[in-house]
């Protein structure tokens, strides 16, 4: 059974991804913030079985180092880094301020790249070694007619 590791996974895009592959009968490592509010995600649960629910806030250090004792011997055929934030704060100039924009540098550059770290043992002991980077209109250089929005 080929395995899928998805951040973000709670709600969105991260939860249909984690729909499509548990129907596909793969095994889902489905990581979200909060578990204890992933409401429609633990449903899924009850119809997929081949789906795992594990908390992962990928703006905390230790969390994404614990990745690499936590599944060290799970062979991740596919990473899905879906987990980001939009930074409404930093949304025009004069009104960003330092911590939010470390936050959304954070989340949306920075845990990708310790996440795929953490787990490239894994990543190169499964069968299909993908890692796939989502994003939005946000980050669009082609699109970016109102700064993304």
């Amino acid at each position: 059974m080929k395995t899928v590791f998805i951040t973000g996974a709670n709600r969105g895009l991260g939860l249909e991804l984690v729909k499509q592959y548990a129907q596909r009968g793969w095994h889902v490592i489905a990581c979200c913030r909060d578990i204890n509010t992933a409401h429609a995600l633990t449903l899924l649960t009850q119809t997929y079985p081949t789906i795992g629910i594990h908390t992962l806030d990928v703006s905390n250090e230790s969390h994404i180092l614990a990745l690499t004792e936590k599944f060290a011997n799970t062979a991740i055929d596919v990473l899905i880094h879906n987990a980001g934030v939009s930074g409404d704060e930093c949304e025009s100039l004069g009104n960003m301020g330092q911590k939010e924009w470390i936050n959304v540098l954070k989340v949306n550059t920075i845990a990708p790249m310790l996440i795929t770290q953490a787990l490239l043992n894994n990543i190169l002991g499964g069968e299909d070694k993908t890692i796939i980077g989502m994003t939005s209109i946000l980050a669009s250089i082609d699109d970016n007619r109102s700064g993304g929005r």
